[in-house]
């Protein structure tokens, strides 16, 4: 049973609820939680004290979940609790920050990944099979790797992709553990060898020796395992010789006792990767090693998304050992009300459907309100008076007719091409995607393999393949009229990637950033270079007013489309004539600013500052590091971090100010390091040192966790590049904090599913955003309704294609979501009805779903 006294934990959160503590991170003292939070505390409070051991938090996107969240680990560990966080492995870094805030003495472990770093976590000696002793201490240090065992971790993160281990013939150490433990369980296991030797292997047998040693403790059997997780005697008698799926799954309830019990499981996104044999579903249970009376609490803001009946499946997570069975009229209430929705979407309003609707919500209501907590923005202060029209949805149109600048007679053809396509029987799913997605700039070739990257769930890369075009087939013909005359270059031309150009353009030449959303790589990849290029050009025509921080051209290609636009380029359109403009530029802007720090240096010297003496120090320290390089990098570093400190009326440094944002800077940093001296000075400015020769960049699931931290702390810095993030949907789409210096989102490809998209807008709308500032700017200065600051998305979609028809079954789909999620169930002409109708319309109103504590 749990150790953990549950009344006290309800205690704390009631505290939290009446007396928020403060940011220790804030020199103003700000609360760390909100009035809303603190309802959601409350009520959490009020549950757990009635004996309830899950809930499901559903707030909408950006209102604070991770926070109310944060808040009851904190409660739990108070308790001596252990707590266990099941999250996209990306998120880690954000987790980790949110858990300092109540706790600025704890450093979690990076979220857990894989089985090899799991069987690692055990060694005594190094890390792998070809790394040493350093290493291990370095992933240590990192806080990658255990500095005991991972079942001393009072909180510890599991990646949702950890479970998706493997377990070949040819590797025997990923093998050995299985074997390990049921031998010390006195259990024969035929193939397992007496004598091994190697790292691993050794690091298996301490795994092993820990895990029959907390069954021990806990009382629990072979029996007991056997019995619990359907494991029958034959599987057991011969484990070495499983089929690797099997193998895994006899293994992971083992792996659960070495990682330890927990008291409270914490599921972020907690709607992803449904399916049984998912790996997310296999974490939760087996790997997740819970007490009796343990808390689950499943975070996401769309628990629904194609189907009303992911209620239930997303519901069926958290209901743990310990929790009470979900009410079996659920299922019924969910299908009844969400189909008088549907007739009052096209029925006219009477009093009989009505009263239905009532019913209907008071029943659903009823029964997911004991589950469900979730906020929305309808009762958010700064965010419910203006719910109806802060977000602004404006299609940019591509417009596939002759006369227009985005389609020669060749994209006309092509178009024709696509519309022929989609009225040919249906030739296999590979082929029918195909079809779906040329009209939307994902190439030509329609016999090789497609370029749409499907991600796996902790990111990586996952291609799929295409069967050939047939030969002599009417298919060939028009696939052949599609990629007549056309090259790989010519993807930089097609109408949508020029339109999206345009569009982004339109706010970036305006000072604003722009995120963008895509599911093809190859699309993403021409945007990016095109706008990189563009930028590029206009900073070459601006005789030095601007300057491009790179001295040698990124993309060819995209250079060479971007010089045909005579009103952005009239220069050569040589490019060998290009690389040498840039390297002149860039060795005269190195010139000027290696003499610039030497005037700083110079003052600086001169103060008797403490501040002054510690930038020295570290300065000339960095120099000796750096004398055979290129770039001064541990200047370029700090200057870009302090970028936004800069007083406003200084258009460049001076020692003064340099001084005073350098010691308010490492202040700041000390007193998080504990006193750690300038390791965390030096960590933070790693942030700031990628490439900044880019204009635009990419986030794909191709790119490193590091860098994707690294370029969204830099899109959030208004006065830095990236101006554009262009982000693979899935890689970009949760979790990401991107609003601070954003208010504008393009959507390059149409979603079928509303609940990436309410993902994607949520990237921008959230807490502490750029729209909240410009909104709480424009209330201050009483502007007026024309001028009001909006949320800006913009769907690129080119008229008349396939693409248009999967906007408009999203629209449909996504009114179905909101009505659901954020009570839109009334059409979007109820505005104009009669009068005598109107007291109908605001009954169904009233009675429309809400979970808000």
């Amino acid at each position: 049973m749990s150790k953990v006294n549950w009344n006290a934990v309800a205690a704390t959160l009631s505290n939290h609820a009446k007396n928020p503590p403060t940011d220790p991170f804030d020199a103003n003292g700000q609360q760390l939680l909100d009035c809303g939070q603190r309802r959601a505390l409350a009520r959490m409070a009020c549950r757990i004290r009635r004996g309830a051991r899950m809930t499901l938090l559903a707030d909408e996107v950006g209102m604070g979940k991770t926070r109310i969240a944060v808040a009851l680990i904190d409660a739990v560990k108070r308790e001596g609790g252990r707590a266990a966080i099941v999250l996209p492995a990306g998120l880690g870094s954000q987790w980790r920050d949110e858990l300092r805030r109540f706790d600025p003495s704890s450093m979690p472990l990076l979220p857990l990944r894989s089985y090899q770093s799991f069987i690692e976590g055990f060694s005594e000696k190094s890390r792998g099979c070809d790394t040493g002793k350093s290493d291990r201490n370095a992933r240590r240090n990192q806080r990658e790797l255990p500095e005991v065992s991972w079942s001393n971790e009072k909180v510890l993160m599991i990646s949702h992709s950890f479970a998706a281990m493997r377990f070949p013939d040819n590797e025997g150490w990923r093998r050995h553990l299985l074997g390990a433990v049921l031998t010390r369980l006195e259990m024969p296991v035929p193939g397992f060898p007496k004598e091994h030797t190697g790292t691993m292997r050794d690091a298996s047998n301490i795994c092993a020796n820990m895990i029959v040693h907390a069954m021990a403790e806990a009382g629990v059997s072979l029996v007991d395992i056997k019995a619990k997780y359907e494991l029958d005697t034959e599987t057991l008698a011969n484990p070495m010789s499983l089929a690797a799926a099997r193998f895994r799954s006899t293994l992971l309830p083992f792996i659960g006792i070495a990682l330890g019990r927990f008291d409270l499981v914490v599921i972020d996104e907690a709607h992803k990767s449904r399916g049984e044999d998912s790996s997310l579903s296999r974490i939760l249970g087996p790997v997740t090693w819970e007490n009796g009376d343990a808390f689950r609490l499943g975070m996401t803001a769309t628990p629904v998304e194609l189907d009303s009946k992911q209620w239930l499946n997303t519901l069926q997570r958290l209901r743990g050992d310990g929790a009470p069975e979900l009410d079996t009229q659920l299922e019924t209430e969910v299908e009844q009300y969400v189909g008088i929705v549907e007739r009052l979407q096209v029925e006219e309003i009477d009093e009989n459907l009505t009263e239905a609707f009532e019913e209907a919500a008071s029943a659903l209501r009823n029964s997911l309100g004991k589950h469900v907590i979730r906020r929305d923005k309808r009762s958010d202060p700064d965010f419910r008076d203006y719910v109806t029209r802060y977000r602004e949805v404006d299609i940019r149109y591509a417009e596939p007719s002759k006369g227009m600048t985005n389609f020669t007679q060749d994209w006309l053809r092509r178009f024709a091409a696509f519309e022929a396509l989609s009225q040919l029987p249906d030739t296999g799913t590979e082929l029918k995607r195909k079809r779906i997605s040329l009209a939307q700039g994902f190439g030509f070739d329609t016999s090789s393999t497609g370029d749409e990257v499907q991600l796996t769930a902790s990111g990586e890369v996952e291609k799929t393949e295409d069967r050939a075009v047939p030969t002599g087939s009417r298919l060939e013909f028009w696939c052949d009229q599609i990629g007549s005359g056309t090259d790989e270059d010519e993807i930089y031309t097609h109408p949508a990637i020029l339109k999206a150009v345009e569009t982004i353009e339109g706010y970036t030449n305006k000072g604003e950033k722009v995120l963008v959303f895509g599911r093809f790589i190859k699309p993403l990849k021409a945007l990016t270079g095109l706008l990189d290029a563009r930028e590029m050009l206009r900073c070459l025509q601006s005789d030095g007013n601007r300057h491009w921080p790179g001295s040698t051209v990124l993309n060819e290609a995209a250079l060479r489309h971007a010089m045909q636009d005579p009103v952005l380029w009239s220069g050569s359109t040589d490019t060998t004539e290009i690389e040498r403009l840039l390297k002149q530029r860039y060795k005269s802007w190195r010139e000027r600013r290696k003499k610039k720090l030497v005037e700083l240096r110079t003052q600086i010297e001169k103060s008797a500052e403490e501040a002054a003496a510690r930038l020295l120090g570290l300065w000339k320290g960095n120099e000796e590091v750096e004398s055979n390089l290129h770039e001064p990098w541990f200047m370029t570093k700090l200057l870009r971090a302090l970028d936004l400190q800069r007083p406003a009326d200084l258009d460049d440094w001076n020692a003064a100010a340099l001084i005073k944002a350098f010691g308010d800077l490492v202040s700041r940093l000390d007193e998080e390091d504990m006193g750690g001296g300038n390791k965390r000075l030096l960590a933070y400015l790693e942030d700031f040192a990628g490439n900044t020769g880019h204009f635009a960049r990419l986030m794909s699931g191709e790119t490193p966790a590091q860098t994707r931290h690294n370029l969204q702390t830099a899109f959030n810095r208004q006065a830095s590049w990236p101006m554009v993030l262009v982000a693979q949907s899935r890689v970009g789409r949760e979790g990401l904090n991107l609003q601070r210096a954003c208010r504008v989102v393009v959507l390059l490809h149409s979603e079928w599913n509303p609940g990436i998209v309410e993902q994607q807008i949520g990237r921008v709308d959230r807490k502490n955003s750029r729209w909240l500032e410009m909104m709480h700017d424009w209330k201050a200065s009483e502007g007026s309704l024309e001028s009001f600051p909006t949320i800006r998305i913009h769907p690129i979609v080119v008229r008349g294609t396939y693409a248009e028809h999967n906007w408009q079954v999203l629209e449909q789909r996504w009114r179905a979501l909101r009505a659901q999620l954020h009570g839109d169930v009334l059409p979007i002409n109820s505005e104009t009805a009669r009068d005598e109708k109107k007291h109908l319309l605001d009954r169904v109103r009233k009675a429309a779903l809400r979970f808000d504590p």
